[in-house]
């Protein structure tokens, strides 16, 4: 075995052999992709599928035809407000067609596009806006989203406004419905904002803007889970690559066997649960499926579960990209209209047998057999809700779990389509993709295969930067352009790459390293258990000390904590041992107990609140945090 071999890097030479076949590493068209503009994306969908169905919302169908001219006369009207190329234009709305329409009409003309998230508040808002110089601001007419912009554009903060009338992109009976049910919800201010039907009055003549491969297509902002959210500055370049890449390592190929999950060219309908806002739903759901000419079936409100399974159900969905949480709760909800009947505990008899006729089959249960495929990201998955979840669908191995971050446009890797599905891994680097395990303390010393180190990544999906961060940029991205990404992981002899967990995550217990994702995993093996988060508390004995917040399944029977106590004994070490343990016991404590951004839990806020909380104890001389202890 080489020295080469046994050095944790995987690089086109360590992986040519480790690809599945029909599966290519180097990137042929890489040159190509340096001057395209993101927007020529759609104009490749729109030549594979012209007549087909680019869009699919709340029954309203909207072709790549009617699509293409949408955006350019959105594109046109852009530009008769002054925008031109650099001009920061953000988003501020869940999913609906504005989204893919505004978004691809600013990138054609030069713009770049400022996703933000739909739960802000105000003062995040402003923040997001100034830090990231935005200028014009594409929100939605209800008073949540209109009424923010405006207070800003009072202020001085946002130059212009483009409102977006939710009700036009209904069908006509749903649209009747809305007018006379919501009209309390919209705002119909015109003097501060323009509307959307106004800015589309044009022919929609105009020539898509030529880019270079440093122009900045989107500033992505960082969950901000270690830190103050980060404007990452992802090119034309990086977003074209990264669909290339998920192409190349899903898309049809005749050298894949039967059986294969591979993404059609304009035969597939993508289920759309992710926010557009973040980068994993903004490629994975609306880039790369326009750009292939799919069907988008978007979902403007994932946390609606019945509503959602009645959408796969009716429109049978074969892909979607998911994140956890949602893997979970789809794989619990109940199904059918008697299993929601016995789950409602909250409400009287004849309101839990309303809500269970109108929103459940009665006869028979969600048909969710359409899924082929699922990516799933943005945190661990625990194979045992990925088994259940693949027996729900009725397709095994129907689950794979990738890992991206902004800084990556998103996607680094992920288990292939066929062969080697590992759950218990994030599979193999993309095409055109390294990846090294580093010395957390220098990163260009590389580890050995199996040994734990920080994951640094190199490719053309690499971000430029963060926005008018060259220091923060400095610590991150190396002279020879790897991308420290600040998290710990290690590569296995196959090249699949395995995480452990963030490094300012980890909890130091008695001078060892503890892993909160990995006890999470662990305490996840329990029938019981739904979810759980782990965090980290200063602790006078040891340092530091684990607390876990767990939810359990609604209808499993709950362990005795002496029984729970004997469980984690088994699967955890004694530095792993949480110290601290809270019962979530109601759905309804979820939100508050389990914070929640971007699909996944929020540990940080979580581990904030709970540091302020133990201050305040300390001060009291009646400490109400209980001990979690040993059996």
């Amino acid at each position: 075995m080489t020295e080469q071999v046994k050095r944790a890097i995987a690089t086109g030479e360590t992986l040519k052999d480790k690809y599945p076949v029909g599966v290519q590493w180097e990137l042929s068209n890489i040159k190509a992709l340096q001057h395209k503009n993101v927007a020529d994306l759609l104009t490749e969908g729109l030549r594979r599928n012209p007549s087909g169905t680019a869009i699919s919302f709340m029954g309203n169908k909207i072709s790549y035809s009617e699509l293409n001219d949408l955006v350019n006369q959105a594109a046109k009207g852009l530009q008769e407000m002054g925008v031109e190329k650099g001009t920061k234009v953000g988003l501020h709305m869940p999913n609906t067609p504005y989204y893919p329409i505004m978004f691809m009409a600013a990138l054609r003309i030069g713009a770049t596009v400022v996703n933000f998230s739909p739960l802000y508040n105000e003062d995040e808002l402003a923040a997001q806006i100034k830090d990231s110089d935005t200028e014009v601001m594409v929100t939605l007419n209800l008073n949540d989203f209109i009424d923010k912009s405006v207070s800003l554009k009072k202020q001085g903060v946002l130059k212009s406004i483009v409102k977006c009338d939710l009700q036009d992109m209904l069908p006509s009976i749903k649209k009747t419905a809305f007018n006379l049910l919501k009209s309390s919800e919209v705002r119909g201010d015109t003097e501060h904002s323009v509307n959307f039907n106004d800015i589309i009055k044009n022919d929609g003549n105009l020539e898509t803007a030529k880019v270079s491969p440093d122009d900045i297509a989107v500033l992505q902002y960082t969950s901000g889970s270690t830190g103050v959210p980060k404007g990452a500055m992802l090119t034309h370049f990086n977003l074209a690559a990264n669909t290339t890449q998920v192409c190349g390592f899903f898309g049809e190929n005749n050298m894949k066997p039967p059986g294969a999950t591979n993404i059609g060219y304009a035969s597939e309908k993508i289920l759309a649960t992710i926010p557009y806002f973040h980068v994993y739903g903004m490629m994975t759901a609306m880039i790369n499926p326009l750009q292939m000419g799919n069907e988008i079936i978007i979902i403007p409100n994932p946390r609606d579960i019945p509503g959602t399974l009645a959408t796969i159900d009716k429109e049978k969905p074969s892909i979607t990209p998911l994140v956890p949480t949602l893997i979970r709760a789809f794989d619990e909800h109940p199904k059918n209209a008697w299993q929601a009947f016995k789950a409602d505990k909250k409400n009287g008899f004849l309101k839990r047998v309303f809500n269970a006729v109108t929103k459940y089959p009665l006869f028979r249960s969600f048909d969710l057999t359409s899924i082929k495929g699922v990516v799933s990201g943005g945190a661990a998955l625990p194979p045992a809700t990925a088994e259940s979840f693949e027996k729900m669908v009725g397709t095994k191995g129907v689950i794979k779990q990738g890992y991206g971050l902004s800084e990556t446009s998103p996607v680094a890797s992920s288990n292939p389509g066929y062969g080697r599905n590992d759950p218990s891994t994030v599979g193999l680097p993309y095409p055109g993709t390294e990846i090294k395990i580093a010395d957390p303390n220098d990163p260009d010393k590389i580890m050995a295969i199996g040994e734990m180190g920080e994951i640094c990544i190199r490719g053309p999906q690499v971000f430029k930067g963060y926005y008018n961060k060259p220091n923060e940029t400095a610590e991150v991205l190396t002279e020879d352009g790897w991308f420290r990404t600040g998290d710990l992981g290690h590569l296995d002899d196959d090249m699949y790459l395995h995480i452990t967990d963030r490094k300012k995550r980890m909890i130091i217990v008695n001078g060892e390293n503890v892993f909160p994702n990995k006890i999470e995993s662990k305490i996840c093996k329990h029938p019981a258990i739904a979810e759980c988060v782990v965090i980290g508390l200063p602790d006078k004995r040891s340092g530091e000390a684990a607390k876990v917040f767990i939810r359990y399944k609604n209808d499993a029977p709950r362990p005795s904590k002496v029984e729970l106590q004997q469980f984690l004994q088994k699967e955890l070490t004694k530095a792993e041992m949480p110290k601290y343990l809270v019962e979530v016991e109601v759905e309804a404590e979820v939100e508050e107990e389990f914070p929640n951004k971007n699909g996944k839990t929020d540990w940080k806020a979580l581990q904030d609140a709970e540091r302020a909380k133990l201050l305040d104890e300390a001060k009291s001389t009646q400490p109400d945090t209980q001990e979690f202890k040993p059996a």
